[in-house]
C-alpha cells in the first residue's frame, strides 16, 4: 500500500472480512491512506462511533444480524452528519431508492467498485459543505440571539420600517416609550407616533422620517404616546445595511428628563442672573434710600405737628420705606438678605398679624384661622415670615375678585425621605402653614412658572412678579420648602414647611423709639458723599465727636493726624481702593482699642464670610435711619465683647445660604 495519500477514516459495516479488504484496496488505489474498522452488529457500531471520529460509513445492505437501514438509524441517533454509502451485492432499485429517502447518500454494487472513490469524494465534499453551512447557521443564530438580547435590553426604542414608513419591528423599550405593546406598534405608520411640527400638514411626519434614509442623521421630534400625551424625543434614522429589502432603522430616545433638566438649569441661570443684578443695585440704591430717609427724619424733628410741610415729609418717609421694602424683596428672592432668626411661635405671629391681614383682604373676603393646639416652634426671621404670610394672603385675595374665603391653618407634619429629597431638605419634623383660597385657581401652564422672578399672571399694574419669588426665597433661607396645588376654578393651596423645634418661643423685642446719645469719637468712612454727610450730621447732633473720610486710605490719613483716641470706626464694607475689612485690620495694628461697626447694602453670605463680619452687633444693614444708626453705634460702643475681635473668628451674622 502506497503511503502518503490523503488520510481517510472509514467505518465499514460488513460481515465479510474479504469484502471489507476489497473496499479498502479500492480506496487506496484512489489515493487515500485508509484507517478503518469493521463492525457487523449494532452494539459494535455504537461502540465504534463513540470511540473515535470518522469521515465516512460504508455499509453492506443485508447481514445475518444487522442491516444498512439499522446502521443508518444508529448513525442518525448519534447526531453525526457523515457520508453513508451502501455497498451491496444484491440490492434492487426500489430498495436503494427507499434507502436514499431514509438518509443514505449513495449506493453501489460490489460488482462495480470502480465508482466507489468518486462517490466517496463527492460525499466528502458535500459533507464539508453541509458542515460549513451548519456552522454558519449556528453562528447566525448566535448572532441573532446576541442582537435580540441587545435590542431587548436597550433603553431606547428601536424600530424598523419599510420605505412607506410602515413599522415592521419594535423592541421592548418601544413599549415603554410609546405606551403600546410591540404587537400594536408593528404595522402602524410613523405618523401615529409623531406629532406634526408647526407648519406640517397631516401625515407629514412619516415622509420626514422616511426621507432620512437618503440623508441619515438625528433630529428632534415630538412623539405621541398611546394616551395622546406629547413628549420630546431624539430620533436617529439610517438605512439597514445588508437587508435584502430597502428598510430603515430608527433609534428613538425619550428626552423628557433631559429637557426638564435643561429647563431647570436655564431657570437657575436666570435666577442667578437676577440675584447678581439685585445684589449689584442694592448697594447704590440703599445708599440713596438711607440719605432720603435720614434727612427726612432729621427734618421731621424740627417741624411742629399739623403743618403741611411735615405731612409732606411723612409721605416722603413712607415712600422711602416702601422702596426699602422692594429692595428687601429683591434681596430675599435672590437669598442675599441678612436674617436675624429667632425661635418663633407661628400661631402667636399669625394672631399678631390678624388685624393687618383683615385690612389687606378687604370686606368681601372672609379670613379663617385654624391653629393647631400643640404646634411646635420654628427658627426664622420674624419680619421675613410676616412677609411670607402677607404675600400668600394678598395673592389669595387677588384670586377672588368677586369675594371668597381665605383659610390659614397650622399643623405639625412629618416629612419622609422621598419628599425631603425632592425638595432638597432634611427629613423629619416640620411645622406646616397652609394658606388656601376659594379663588379662580391656577392654570396648569402657569404652575411651573409661579416662583420665577417678575413672572405674573395678573394684569399690568397689579403685580410686580416678585411676591411668590420672594416667598420661596424666604422659605428656603429658613431651611424649609413650599408646595402648591391648584385646579382652575377650585382655588389654590399653598403649604409652607419649616423645620420644627421643641424650644419655647423667644420673647418679642421691644422697639426702641429713643436715640441714645454719646460723647465718644467716631470715624465715619463712606465713599458716598451724601450718605457720609447725613451720618456725620446725625451723630454730631447726638453729641459724638465725628471724623470723616471718603475711603479707606483717606481714613488711615485722618487717623494718623488725629491725636486723640478713636472709639469707633464706622465704615462701609465695599469701597474703591481699600475696603472696610482691610481698613479695620490696619487700624487694629495702630489703634487696637478702636471698635468697628460695618455698614453695607450688599449682603450675600459669601460676601459677609469673605469680609469676616465677626459680631452680631458689628453690622448695620443699609438703608438705615439716624435712629437705627444711633442705636447701633451705642450697642457697638457698649458691647463688652469688643474690641477684642479676631480676624480669624468665624462670622456670626446669619445670612442666606
Amino acid at each position: 500500500m502506497e503511503r502518503g495519500g490523503r488520510p481517510l477514516r472509514v467505518l465499514i459495516v460488513e460481515d465479510s472480512e474479504d469484502d471489507a479488504v476489497l473496499l479498502v484496496r479500492e480506496l487506496e488505489r484512489g489515493g487515500y491512506e485508509v484507517a478503518c474498522e469493521r463492525v457487523e452488529t449494532a452494539a459494535e457500531m455504537v461502540e465504534a462511533l463513540a470511540a473515535r471520529e470518522w469521515d465516512a460509513v460504508l455499509s453492506d445492505f443485508s447481514m445475518p444480524s444487522f442491516s444498512a437501514p439499522a446502521a443508518l438509524a444508529i448513525l442518525h441517533a448519534s447526531g453525526r452528519d457523515l457520508p453513508f454509502i451502501i455497498v451491496s451485492g444484491t440490492i434492487g432499485e426500489d430498495v436503494a431508492v427507499a434507502a436514499m429517502k431514509a438518509g443514505a447518500h449513495d449506493y453501489l454494487t460490489k460488482r462495480s467498485l470502480a465508482r466507489l472513490v468518486a462517490a466517496v469524494e463527492r460525499e466528502l465534499r458535500e459533507a464539508a459543505e453541509r458542515k460549513a453551512r451548519h456552522a454558519a447557521e449556528a453562528s447566525l443564530r448566535a448572532s441573532e440571539a446576541h442582537l435580540r438580547a441587545i435590542l431587548d435590553s436597550a433603553l431606547d426604542a428601536i424600530l424598523t420600517f419599510d420605505p412607506a414608513g410602515r413599522i415592521e419591528s419594535a423592541n421592548p423599550a418601544a413599549e415603554r416609550v410609546f405606551g403600546w405593546t410591540a404587537a400594536e406598534i408593528v404595522g402602524r405608520s410613523f405618523h401615529d407616533l409623531v406629532v406634526p411640527s408647526q407648519g406640517d400638514g397631516d401625515g407629514e411626519a412619516t415622509p420626514r422620517v422616511v426621507g432620512a434614509l437618503r440623508h441619515p442623521g438625528a433630529r428632534e421630534l415630538v412623539g405621541r404616546r398611546q394616551s395622546g400625551q406629547p413628549f420630546p424625543m431624539d430620533v436617529a434614522v439610517s438605512a439597514m445595511l445588508g437587508s435584502e429589502r430597502r428598510l430603515g432603522i430608527a433609534i428613538v430616545r425619550d428626552v423628557t428628563e433631559r429637557k426638564d433638566l435643561e429647563a431647570q438649569v436655564r431657570q437657575m441661570l436666570r435666577t442667578e442672573t437676577m440675584g447678581r443684578l439685585a445684589g449689584g443695585i442694592a448697594h447704590d440704591f440703599n445708599n440713596l434710600l438711607a440719605v432720603i430717609l435720614s434727612y427726612a427724619n432729621i427734618a421731621l424733628r424740627d417741624l411742629p405737628q399739623g403743618t403741611r410741610l411735615r405731612a409732606d415729609l411723612e409721605e416722603i418717609v413712607q415712600a422711602g420705606q416702601r422702596a426699602a421694602g422692594l429692595t428687601r424683596q429683591l434681596l430675599t428672592f435672590s437669598r442675599r438678605q441678612v436674617l436675624t432668626p429667632r425661635v418663633l411661635g407661628v400661631n402667636e405671629l399669625i394672631a399678631d398679624m390678624n388685624r393687618m391681614l383683615l385690612r389687606l383682604i378687604g370686606e368681601n373676603v372672609a379670613l379663617e384661622v385654624v391653629a393647631a393646639g400643640d404646634l411646635g416652634t420654628v427658627r426664622a426671621d420674624r419680619g421675613q415670615l410676616e412677609q411670607v404670610l402677607m404675600n400668600l394672603v394678598v395673592n389669595a385675595r387677588d384670586a377672588m375678585p368677586e369675594g371668597g374665603a381665605v383659610t390659614i391653618a397650622t399643623a405639625n407634619a412629618l416629612v419622609g425621605e422621598e419628599r425631603a429629597r425632592l425638595h432638597g431638605v432634611a427629613p423629619g419634623a416640620y411645622v406646616e402653614i397652609l394658606v388656601t383660597d376659594t379663588g379662580v385657581g391656577i392654570a396648569p401652564d402657569v404652575l411651573p412658572h409661579l416662583f420665577e422672578p417678575f413672572f405674573t399672571s395678573k394684569e399690568a399694574g397689579k403685580g410686580t412678579g416678585l411676591g411668590l419669588a420672594t416667598t420661596n426665597g424666604i422659605v428656603k433661607q429658613s431651611g424649609g420648602f413650599l408646595e402648591v396645588e391648584s385646579d382652575v376654578g377650585r382655588g389654590a393651596r399653598f403649604a409652607v414647611y419649616l423645620p420644627r423645634l421643641d424650644e419655647p418661643a423667644e420673647p418679642a423685642l421691644a422697639e426702641e423709639l429713643t436715640m441714645p446719645r454719646g460723647r465718644e469719637t467716631v470715624l465715619v468712612v463712606e465713599d458716598e458723599p451724601s450718605l457720609r454727610e447725613v451720618a456725620t450730621r446725625g451723630l454730631r447732633d447726638l453729641g459724638y465727636q465725628v471724623l470723616e473720610a471718603a475711603d479707606g486710605y483717606d481714613a488711615l490719613r485722618v487717623a494718623d493726624r488725629f491725636g486723640g483716641p478713636i472709639h469707633l470706626l464706622l465704615t462701609d464694607v465695599v469701597m474703591p481702593g481699600l475696603g472696610g475689612r482691610k481698613l479695620a485690620d490696619r487700624m487694629r495694628v495702630v489703634r487696637p482699642e478702636t471698635r468697628v461697626l460695618y455698614t453695607s447694602g450688599y449682603t450675600d453670605g459669601a460676601f459677609l464670610a469673605q469680609n469676616a463680619i465677626e459680631r452680631p452687633n458689628g453690622f448695620l444693614q443699609k438703608p438705615f435711619t439716624v435712629a437705627a444708626l444711633a442705636r447701633k453705634v451705642r450697642e457697638s460702643l457698649d458691647d463688652p465683647a469688643a474690641p477684642s475681635q479676631s480676624a480669624a473668628a468665624p462670622p456670626s451674622v446669619t445670612v442666606a445660604s
